[in-house]
């Protein structure tokens, strides 16, 4: 019997040793990107809080906005961009980056990532399948994915890196194809999304979204495959289990996904896209459009979505060099007019519903349904 209870209190400190050690691992590579992901952040904007407390709206009648409310927002707005900011790069930051390049961070970070991603897929197919992996492990590799994802979008967001320009350094998982380091990330990571598993899919495409937002050359690289493959996992109605983690996760990647067709098909690029390609993406973003208004489960996610596709669709049929004839035949107006009520009720539970929403998500949301109001009557001749 006591031989037992010493075999088992063995056994309970091999484990501990065991979860000790994965934890100092995950850890410390944890830590080591987040150092990366502050030295390659910009400044931060002191005013980015400037708005705050300035257009909160306490109005109970049914339309909640008015004249004067939309004259805070638009005051509140000017003084922002009148503030300014100081955008330069010092010596320091240049070394910096100089040094980040030399010794190829940005690539060996992206491999890294690809080898996170794989590493759930592959030690479950190690035992079969069949057995799902400790939920400390798949916690701690989400949250490793997570950081992870976090670094590279402040790498690529860092424009002075000489790592854009530059061929791409030799890695185990470099696409010969790519001629300078935007071409390399950004066909690594649609290899990414076309072999990860579903769970890592809002990392990907969190780090493809700053890669097009940041480095205007990778918008040339998107071709008809890759938008194929945005457009199909904006009609992905899941990632794996029906819980509400996955539910979040899937609303990110969704938000992610809109957010990226809207960087590439905005009115400052319908010159460089076909009505083709519009009418693609436009019917996309409006079948994401009524599935959100028609989806009751998750009000908070159904809003998020909303506010992102009207706010994409406005940018892409904001000004008169648009696609205009697919604005027609899509029915774009008809869209706004019929979603704008009950988004502004679904806006209005929200503030009073004393859900975990914060005031500046509120304020966010009730800014695009102004914007919205001001888009139909644009687009009427009012």
């Amino acid at each position: 019997n006591s031989a037992g209870k010493e075999n088992e209190e063995a056994l309970k400190q091999e484990l501990n040793g065991v979860v000790q050690s994965w934890r100092d691992l995950v850890g410390s590579q944890k830590l080591a990107l987040e150092l990366v992901a502050n030295l390659c952040s910009g400044r931060m904007d002191e005013d980015d809080d400037q708005m705050e407390g300035d257009m909160m709206y306490q109005d109970d009648d049914e339309h909640m906005w008015d004249s004067d409310d939309e004259a805070k927002l638009m005051a509140a707005a000017s003084a922002t961009n009148s503030s300014g900011g100081n955008n330069s790069t010092s010596p320091s930051e240049l070394a910096t980056c100089k040094s980040i390049s030399s010794h190829h961070l940005p690539e060996k970070i992206l491999v890294f990532f690809r080898k996170w991603i794989e590493f759930l897929p592959s030690s479950m197919g190690s035992m079969g399948g069949a057995v799902p992996p400790p939920a400390l492990v798949s916690e701690e590799v989400e949250e490793l994915l997570s950081t992870c994802a976090l670094c590279l979008g402040n790498v690529v967001a860092s424009s002075n890196l000489p790592t854009w320009a530059a061929a791409p350094a030799a890695a185990p998982t470099a696409n010969g194809q790519a001629k300078n380091g935007v071409q390399w990330f950004w066909l690594e990571l649609v290899s990414m999304l076309n072999s990860s598993n579903n769970e890592s899919k809002p990392h990907v495409t969190s780090v493809m979204l700053a890669l097009l937002r940041s480095q205007p050359e990778s918008h040339s690289l998107v071709d008809s495959l890759a938008l194929d493959l945005l457009v199909s996992l904006l009609q992905q109605q899941k990632l794996s289990n029906q819980t509400e983690d996955d539910e979040d996760a899937l609303m990110q990647m969704h938000c992610n996904v809109i957010s990226m067709l809207g960087v590439l098909c905005s009115e400052q690029q319908a010159s460089r896209h076909s009505a083709t390609v519009d009418a693609k993406v436009c019917r996309a973003l409006l079948e994401q459009l009524r599935s959100s208004m028609n989806d009751n489960s998750a009000a908070t996610n159904s809003i998020i979505i909303t506010h992102e596709v009207l706010n994409v669709l406005m940018d892409m049929y904001g000004r008169d060099d648009c696609h205009d004839e697919v604005f027609a035949q899509e029915d774009v107006l008809g869209h706004f007019q019929r979603c704008l009520p009950g988004f502004k009720r679904r806006i209005k539970r929200a503030a009073n519903g004393g859900d975990s929403n914060s005031r500046q998500e509120v304020d966010v949301w009730s800014e695009t349904a102004l914007n919205a109001s001001r888009f139909i009557k644009y687009k009427k001749g009012g």
